[in-house]
């Protein structure tokens, strides 16, 4: 009877110690191996990592950054310049042609247009397309993208698909909806509360390292449309550029630009929509200083043949220099350099669209605008 409690017993010490030493040995070696974790814990782990990434970020204090920003298929070109206390955003629409920039030194701060040639600014938060450039700054986008992510993670909104490192970028593959936060907490945020919009899922990535965001992008349905918006960094200068003195704050000088762009953009819409595509692109680049149009027509050389012969602020041989046809483009030359005359001022309520010019011998004709 001893005998088989004896047996028992060393039975149990015998378990007892296997269970602590197996305990012991996972302890040891599971730290080797890394940790994906399952469920609510494991996700947990995912976010604090997304979280560290974004507290982490320094930023850089000097340097200018080009980047591409597309929506829908549509890019724009994106110049960052950061310079001490001095932040200056450029951003180029080339579907309507439309600069708009941000500076802003200590508390000193313009938003600013330039169309045609012609350059104003104002007050940046008059406009909200003007004082939402700032967030072109890594570290601004950062610095106001923390609280989001971090009332998302709390309330269980923002959930981590994957997360990987490559080139030194750690990457980040997510997705989160605000329509599972209370109301009252997506109106601190900032965010709409109609519910169409809180029924958005977002899936993004996020690529950066300590001092740079190298890609962003976000996919999204709302109201049955697709949407794909990124901003991917395309050049990193260690230098700043040079910035060019912006002319100071006038609402009324900003208004008139804005109103001349916008007359432009209607014009362009309407002209490619004609039965006279061609003629009314053609007519624009010249009333509106925009040789660049002429790219959109079915024979570019044509178009800035009369860009060229349209008044004499036209007469440049940079513009011969972008024609295609060599004999075109030797008439061009010939044309500026052989008839060149004082540049006249001529304002755009002057101007108007010739159906005929010619130089050289060979005739460049426009149709009218239909």
């Amino acid at each position: 009877m001893a005998s088989n409690i004896d047996n028992k017993v060393w039975l149990a010490i015998i378990v007892a110690l296997t269970l602590v030493l197996g305990a012991a040995a996972f302890m040891f070696v599971s730290p080797m191996f890394p940790h994906e974790g399952h469920g609510e814990e494991g996700q947990h782990g995912k976010i604090n990592s997304l979280l560290n990434a974004l507290q982490s970020f320094k930023g850089d204090a000097n340097y200018t950054l080009v980047k591409t920003e597309s929506v829908n298929g549509k890019n724009k070109t994106i110049t960052v310049v950061k310079n001490g206390s001095v932040l200056f955003v450029k951003a180029f629409d080339p579907t309507y042609f439309l600069t708009s920039m941000y500076y802003a030194d200590g508390n000193t701060t313009k938003g600013c247009i330039e169309f045609a040639g012609s350059t104003a600014c104002t007050d940046p938060n008059k406009h909200f397309f003007l004082a939402t450039l700032k967030g072109e700054d890594d570290a601004y986008f950062v610095k106001g993208y923390i609280p989001v992510i971090k009332v998302l993670a709390e309330k269980g909104a923002l959930h981590l698909e994957k997360e990987y490192v490559t080139d030194g970028e750690k990457c980040f593959v997510f997705n989160y909806s605000f329509g599972d936060l209370p109301v009252k907490e997506v109106m601190a945020l900032g965010y709409p509360t109609n519910p169409a919009q809180l029924a958005i899922v977002y899936k993004s990535i996020l690529c950066l390292n300590d001092e740079l965001i190298f890609f962003f992008e976000k996919n999204y349905t709302y109201a049955g449309e697709n949407y794909n918006e990124w901003v991917k960094l395309k050049e990193i200068k260690d230098e700043p550029e040079s910035i060019h003195s912006l002319p100071p704050n006038d609402e009324l000088s900003f208004k008139g630009v804005y109103n001349a762009w916008n007359t432009f953009t209607k014009d362009m819409d309407k002209g490619q929509e004609s039965n006279n595509t061609d003629g009314s692109l053609t007519g624009l680049a010249s009333r509106y200083d925009i040789p660049e149009l002429c790219f959109r027509t079915s024979n570019p050389d044509n178009c800035l043949g009369v860009y060229v012969s349209f008044s004499d602020t036209h007469k440049d041989k940079a513009i011969c220099d972008m024609m295609v046809n060599e004999t075109l483009k030797n008439q061009c030359y010939s044309y500026v350099e052989g008839t060149a005359t004082e540049n006249n001022e001529t304002t755009s309520n002057e101007l108007n669209t010739p159906s005929n010019e010619t130089f050289g011998n060979e005739s460049v004709a426009m149709n009218e605008s239909s």
